[in-house]
């Protein structure tokens, strides 16, 4: 099975609806899960499904049914798509929407799943660079999800621990300009706002300051002029995904499904062949460097002959 498929389905917040789910109803879901990812059920035969396999009633199998349907596989597909490298009119709205309220899930995700969403947003940058980074600054400056449960003092006042007032907090103690690495360990290791921090939750704070950091100097924040190593959301140094429970595990490459296996949902766009994307990837990267150096200079006539290259899959 694809990787990007098995992560999404894998993702914690993701994995504990279908927990949750199958406590409330006691039945185990992990079978189910499997069989609709591989196209062996329908999910319009989910409740047929509950009733013939599980023991559930019709309405109880019913109920069931929509919830994991509504809850589970519907949010998945959706984000599938929007993760494939196809562009799409939704595309800007649903970054900024992710920036504003669901950033926390993306901090903490699977790595693929973290580069996949890298590349929408560099897609993004290369088409309007001043506008792509104004609006996901003030989606993350405006973002009320809450890192650590405890409250924090900004400027002499208490205030809960959300993404948008961490943010606020280290721009008081360490300037508004000054998000280098050394700025952030030095803050993440004495500021007294992160004396009494877990280690995962300094992990996140520093996630978290590294991505506002990536796009507000972007592309001053990169590491390399090349577009190698670039990321807006920082990748772990350590993936933790073989230290977690999972539904759905990716199989190598020689052994993963064939096309009509795919999730015809998914088939349709939510995957595309790792190299396509990687290709792309590489344009839009290229194409942000070619916006600083200029088309008529030397430079710029290397990265056009680039992007051409890449363009005819050479």
């Amino acid at each position: 099975m694809p990787s990007i498929i098995a992560a999404e389905f894998n993702r914690p917040s993701n994995y504990k609806i279908v927990t949750d789910l199958a406590k409330e109803y006691g039945v185990n879901l992990d079978i189910v899960i499997l069989l609709v990812a591989i196209n062996r059920v329908s999910l319009d035969e989910l409740s047929e499904y509950f009733v013939d396999n599980l023991g559930l009633d019709k309405v109880r199998a019913d109920e069931l049914a929509d919830k994991l349907r509504e809850n589970f596989f519907l949010p998945i597909l959706n984000k599938l798509a929007f993760l494939s490298p196809n562009p799409s009119p939704e595309d800007h709205t649903i970054i900024k929407d992710i920036f504003s309220k669901q950033l926390l899930n993306e901090l903490t995700a699977d790595p693929v799943l973290i580069n996949a969403l890298n590349r929408k947003i560099f897609m993004w940058l290369s088409e309007d660079l001043d506008g792509a980074k104004r609006q996901i600054e003030n989606a993350m400056l405006n973002n009320q999800e809450t890192i650590t449960p405890g409250k924090i003092t900004v400027n002499n006042e208490k205030v809960p621990g959300t993404i948008s007032n961490w943010l606020r907090c280290f721009m008081s103690e360490q300037g508004a300009v000054n998000f280098d690495s050394l700025s952030i360990s030095e803050f993440l290791s004495s500021s007294r706002n992160t004396a009494n921090l877990t280690a995962e939750e300094k992990k996140i704070l520093s996630a978290l300051l590294n991505t506002y950091r990536n796009i507000k100097f972007f592309p001053d924040s990169m590491p390399s002029d090349d577009g190698s190593d670039w990321a807006i959301i920082p990748l772990p140094i350590v993936e933790s995904a073989d230290t977690t429970p999972s539904q759905l595990s990716s199989q190598p490459k020689e052994e993963r499904l064939s096309e009509e296996e795919v999730p015809p949902q998914a088939s349709s766009g939510a995957v595309a062949p790792t190299l396509d994307a990687d290709r792309i990837n590489k344009i839009n990267q290229l194409k942000l460097l070619l916006k600083r150096y200029g088309e008529d200079s030397i430079e710029g006539q290397a990265i056009g002959e680039e992007i051409a290259k890449l363009e005819h899959g050479q």
